[in-house]
């Protein structure tokens, strides 16, 4: 080449990571990427999944909602428990397969005269016939 300039080198087919490869939004064609897999397994062969307390009331009816991220899947069971010293409320209601997750919300209420205010350990669980899981344990001060 003249005056010692380099040529520009060909730039790869597709840019990006490789979702971004296998997703190319110009050829008309959607590729969902696979949900990531579940990697512990509990002792009754289910994969274990992280669910997380997305949201509460602080009083009366108690309401949660909540997520499963790890999958997506229709007709789990999501459990609501409520404890503080011998008492323990639960609520079930079932699982709905959103765009990020699994969605916990629908049923998980409980109006019952056993929830005074104060302090309550406040988890919520996923179950289906693949998958369990269990939330970290939220301390909720009801009014």
């Amino acid at each position: 080449m003249p005056n010692g300039e380099a040529s520009p080198s060909p730039s790869p087919q597709g840019s990006g990571t490789a979702h971004e490869q296998d997703n190319d939004p110009g050829d008309g064609v959607a590729r969902d990427t696979p949900a990531p897999t579940p990697s512990q397994t509990a002792q009754d062969g289910r994969a274990e999944v992280s669910v997380i307390l997305t949201r509460w009331s602080t009083s009366r009816p108690f309401e949660v909602g909540g997520l499963i991220t790890d999958i997506t899947e229709q007709g789990g069971t999501c459990t609501l428990t409520v404890a503080r010293g011998e008492t323990s409320l639960r609520a079930s209601g079932s699982g709905a397969a959103g765009p990020n997750g699994v969605n916990c919300g629908d049923g998980l209420s409980i109006d019952d005269a056993a929830l005074s205010a104060g302090t309550w350990n406040v988890t919520l669980s996923y179950s289906s016939s693949a998958y369990v899981g269990t939330s970290a344990t939220q301390e909720v001060t009801l009014s």
